[in-house]
């Protein structure tokens, strides 16, 4: 948990990674149940379990963390909130702005090998963005496991005000002002990338 982490670790810094909700449910239930199917229930488990499952593991999961952050306003510095789709098209900026966050100075050998391996990486980090654009949230992707857009967004309806208001300004739409539904999810990655840094 977040106050079990800043117990150990108090001067910890977190980075939130905020993505569109129905996207990430429906990665985390067809994840699931690729991974139940092959690996441990043999095709039992219906479809239908698997999404819902999923589903309510990611509210907990974002109501825990949106819970912590209201109710400890004294550690908002602590937090840093970064969009998914922005790490997928630019980890580099997104890289720089967490460092700015932290008053830390990205060298230039640093961000020369950071562009380096970003290089290696990018027909699959291309793969990736095609797939999540072209069907991460389709019908029939979140047919599959027997999920809705309407679906996720009842389940995480109590939740939208407080990600709007985080999100405000990012992902607004110009004339209403209101932004999409996110879930914020602590990616290990970052974790592990900034756990030297403090």
């Amino acid at each position: 948990s977040l106050g079990a982490l800043f117990e150990e670790y108090p001067d910890a810094t977190v980075v939130c990674v905020h993505r569109d909700l129905t996207a990430e449910a429906t990665e985390w239930a067809t994840t699931a149940l690729t991974l139940r199917r092959g690996l441990f229930e043999g095709g039992q488990k219906a479809p239908e379990s698997t999404g819902r499952e999923e589903l309510d593991t990611l509210r907990l999961l974002e109501a825990s963390l949106q819970k912590y952050r209201q109710s400890h306003p004294e550690r908002r510095e602590q937090f840093i909130d970064v969009d998914f789709e922005d790490v997928m098209r630019n980890p580099l900026a997104v890289t720089e702005k967490i460092y700015k966050q932290l008053n830390l100075t990205l060298s230039k050998r640093a961000k020369t090998q950071m562009g380096e391996y970003l290089s290696e990486l990018r027909p699959l980090k291309d793969e990736i963005i095609s797939k999540r654009v072209g069907d991460g949230d389709s019908e029939e992707t979140l047919s599959r496991v027997r999920l809705s857009k309407e679906i996720v967004a009842n389940a995480f309806s109590d939740l939208d005000s407080w990600n709007r208001n985080q999100e405000e300004g990012r992902e607004g739409d110009a004339n209403t002002g209101e932004g999409r539904a996110r879930s914020s999810s602590i990616r290990g990655s970052w974790s592990r990338m900034l756990s030297g840094l403090k």
